[in-house]
């Protein structure tokens, strides 16, 4: 379970690492944009990593092979409505509500700094990192 816990930890934060570039580009929301606005979608990583950790990005999910077995992460970003109970509750650019339940040992960064939960606050720009519906365990929050 060790060793386990460590390879999905650097796993998540290689993706942290990607998903920041989501939080610092900014803006969140509801979207009312229509997908004409996307043009056409180029196939390479440099374009996909634009496309998806952009100010469009609102959730997104992925699966990585641990030990045979399937783990799905997953990131969700949106504009915090609030931090109640150790848990963050986003507004997705899609008008989405999402509860993300976050661990107690999560890893918050607020404006890049290491930082308890409770410094994110209400109207920030957040992305969150977990596995499956577990606690999130990696917090990223831009406050403009």
């Amino acid at each position: 379970m060790g060793t386990r816990r460590r390879r999905l930890g650097a796993s998540v934060a290689a993706a942290t690492i990607l998903g920041v570039l989501s939080v610092s580009l900014g803006g969140a929301g509801a979207a009312t944009s229509s997908s004409s606005e996307l043009g056409p979608v180029q196939l390479d990583r440099a374009s996909l990593g634009g496309l998806f950790f952009s100010q469009r990005f609102a959730r997104a999910e992925m699966v990585l092979m641990f030990n045979g077995a399937p783990h799905a992460i997953r990131f969700d970003r949106g504009r915090v409505q609030s931090t109640a109970g150790g848990t963050l509750t986003l507004l997705e650019r899609d008008g989405t509500v999402v509860s993300v339940p976050v661990s107690p040992g999560a890893i918050v960064r607020v404006n890049g700094r290491l930082a308890p939960l409770g410094a994110v606050r209400r109207g920030a720009i957040a992305l969150t990192v977990r596995e499956g519906d577990r606690p999130a365990e990696a917090v990223h929050s831009v406050l403009r």
